[in-house]
């Protein structure tokens, strides 16, 4: 979980307890995933001994007709089952520790909360097309953060689309492309009442992918101004691993103008290790490309009629 495992595994000390590697990892967490990290699973207590769902899911009904438009903004934060919560920890929080590292703290918020916003609005169109024009015996809700989940998977997939790739732990590969497709035909089936969302993220996730949406990303001096404001000062100065902007890693690189979606992997390049094989390292290029020298065969071989070959 979050690469703790393959530390362990990769870097086994005798003198480290479970402890000690869950305490380096926390530490090497950055601020706003920390947050999601304490918050997301503190909410989901609270459920049990208040029915929090209740004020906090995204539906037509209570959001629009009965005007708690701040249902909007806090539905990704409440999710209703222990396995919903931990499939969403372990899917969100390794790519958004990289972002944020990547992004600075301020952006990967603010850019989080602008694309939930957009989502959620779009989910309430479409259940409103649903119920009015389709079929009007149905309710959906939209909670949890699987719909922003849903945007990136299709932002990240759609760097280099024509990359084939498994699908999970099936025995084939896809082409990139085709992944988001599938999660979100798949999603929609298991839970019919949050399809619209899904479907809503997917839609979302595309008009990043276009950059219809991308004059929405806080721009890095919107971002430094911000950090030295009251709301965010605070934080800056008391939490070492708040990342400011000036801090975050250039070897991250996002989009041609330079500012990013605030979304997305890093790009990598090929690196040859010690051992002769190329490892994935991040440099601020941006251009995925190979320097992995190719070396001849170092031993000896046999001919296919017999003869010895050196």
């Amino acid at each position: 979980m979050f690469n703790l495992a393959n530390n362990i595994g990769q870097n086994p000390n005798p003198d480290k307890g479970c402890m000690d590697y869950v305490k380096e990892y926390w530490a090497s967490v950055p601020f706003y995933n920390r947050l999601l990290l304490v918050v997301l699973p503190t909410i989901y207590g609270l459920c049990w001994l208040y029915p929090l769902q209740k004020y906090s899911m995204n539906m037509i009904s209570l959001t629009v007709y009965r005007k708690e438009f701040w249902r909007i903004f806090i539905a990704p934060y409440v999710h209703f089952r222990l396995l919903t919560l931990f499939f969403v920890l372990i899917s969100y929080i390794p790519t958004g520790c990289i972002r944020e590292k990547a992004i600075g703290t301020v952006k990967i918020i603010l850019n989080f909360m602008i694309m939930n916003m957009i989502i959620q609005i779009l989910f309430l169109g479409i259940s409103y097309v649903i119920l009015n024009f389709i079929k009007p015996n149905v309710f959906f809700i939209s909670v949890g953060i699987w719909p922003v989940i849903i945007a990136e998977i299709v932002i990240d997939y759609n760097r280099m689309p024509d990359h084939e790739r498994r699908f999970c732990c099936c025995p084939f590969a896809l082409k990139s492309k085709y992944h988001p497709w599938i999660y979100v035909i798949l999603f929609s089936i298991m839970n019919p009442v949050g399809a619209p969302a899904m479907i809503s993220g997917f839609i979302v996730g595309y008009l990043y992918v276009f950059k219809i949406l991308t004059c929405l990303d806080i721009s890095n001096e919107t971002a430094r101004c911000l950090e030295n404001s009251f709301l965010f000062s605070f934080f800056a100065s008391n939490f070492d691993c708040f990342v400011k902007l000036q801090n975050a890693e250039e070897a991250y690189i996002y989009g041609e103008d330079g500012r990013g979606r605030g979304n997305g992997m890093p790009n990598y390049i090929r690196q040859q290790n010690d051992n002769g094989r190329g490892s994935d390292v991040q440099t601020p290029s941006g251009n995925t490309q190979s320097n992995t020298h190719k070396r001849g065969f170092p031993g000896q071989g046999v001919r296919l009629g017999g003869e010895e070959v050196v």
